[in-house]
Parts: structure tokens; sequence; C-alpha cells
């Protein structure tokens, strides 16, 4: 059954995502950054300030390990 998580309390059938989350995020933050989007243009909502805040913050909370204590906070630091 593709997609389905087997054993979820096993750290590295994670990292998949994590890997794919950060290359999204990363894409997204760069698009928003550095392309010219109109806010009239269907990704255009992509690009406001909120969006990119929510973005940053998902890459933050991908690239932090699960066993680092105060996980929370080290996320907050890197966004």
């Amino acid at each position: 059954m593709p997609g389905v998580v087997v054993a979820p309390g096993i750290e590295a059938t994670w990292l998949g995502l994590g890997e794919l989350t950060l290359l999204l995020c990363g894409g997204w933050t760069l698009f928003a950054r550095l392309g010219d989007v109109a806010k009239e243009s269907p990704l255009g909502f992509l690009a406001r300030e909120r969006e990119i805040r929510m973005a940053r913050i998902l890459f933050a909370v991908s690239v932090v390990p699960h066993w680092l204590p105060y996980r929370e906070g080290w996320a907050y630091l890197r966004s």
C-alpha cells in the first residue's frame, strides 16, 4: 500500500517526508521573495507575508529533529 506509514513510531519512516517538506518550503520562500509575482496572479496568494511566514515555520519544524529538547523553541529560533 503506497503512501501508508507502516511504523509511525520509528524516526526513519519520516525522513523522506522531512526532506520533501524542506524542498517545498525552500522553493516556496525563494519563489515568494525573488519572483516577481503580481498580487492579482493566481499564485499571488503564495507571496503574501503571512504565507511566507508559514513556509518558514514549516521549514523550521521539518529541520528540527524529534529527539531535541524544547523542539518548538528551536523551530521558532530557526524561523
